[in-house]
């Protein structure tokens, strides 16, 4: 922390996010600013709470699912292959080195296909204290 502070004043805390900011995540990425559908909030609700409060594996998912119909069959079925999905992601995670897992979690705090600056996320991991 004290290298981090040192180094720049915007340090990014990492952790899971409870259900609640896990939720508004996902909204954000599949609704942004429109409300959710009532017939899809408890589906969705489910396939949230399976990603395990994991930024990337939420917006993995929130993508995919921007991408579908928005009808509860379509995401019923989602849900009901989540665990195929969880075990892609879990391989991607699970081959790195234990080293540069944490560094990995990092990804999910940019968007997909965002160009990311080498500085600035050198900077994001000095501050989690990877380097």
């Amino acid at each position: 922390m004290d290298v981090a502070t040192y180094v720049s004043w915007n340090i990014h805390m990492i952790r899971f996010l409870d259900d609640e900011q896990s939720w508004r995540l996902f909204h954000h990425k599949v609704f942004g600013d429109q409300d959710c559908p009532n017939e899809l909030r408890s589906v969705g609700e489910k396939i949230v709470k399976g990603c395990g409060g994991l930024p990337l594996s939420i917006v993995t998912v929130a993508g995919l699912l921007s991408r579908i119909p928005r009808t509860p069959k379509w995401w019923q079925q989602i849900e009901g292959n989540y665990g195929q999905l969880g075990s892609i992601l879990s391989m991607s995670y699970n081959h790195l080195p234990p080293h540069l897992r944490k560094c990995f979690f990092c990804m999910a705090a940019f968007p997909q296909d965002y160009e990311i600056c080498a500085t600035e996320l050198i900077k994001l991991w000095v501050a989690e204290g990877f380097l």
